[in-house]
């Protein structure tokens, strides 16, 4: 899955599109990364683990939604839900 910033908005000044840009991209990739240990290691956690993982993920999809990238935060979101969840029935039909 190849992923790319055409969709993501500059914030229209001269020289800010790009920077916008860069933290559009660091927003959505600390999302991304975050939620990617929530789903596949929620196992391994204890119930602070993942309470503490929870807040952390809606503290950056904050960051994402103020960004002005919420509508790509919600799709990321449940992108890796739906693999997580693929991922978990596969390992029980095995």
């Amino acid at each position: 899955m190849e992923r790319t910033n055409a969709h993501l908005r500059p914030l229209g000044r001269r020289g800010t599109a790009d920077a916008a840009g860069e933290l559009q991209i660091a927003y959505l990739s600390c999302l991304a990364r975050l939620a990617r240990i929530r789903f596949r290691q929620a196992s391994g956690l204890n119930e602070q683990g993942i309470l503490l993982l929870d807040r952390a993920i809606f503290a950056a999809f904050c960051e994402c939604r103020d960004a002005g990238v919420a509508r790509e935060a919600l799709a990321l979101l449940e992108e890796l839900r739906q693999d997580a969840a693929s991922a978990w029935e596969g390992r029980e039909a095995a």
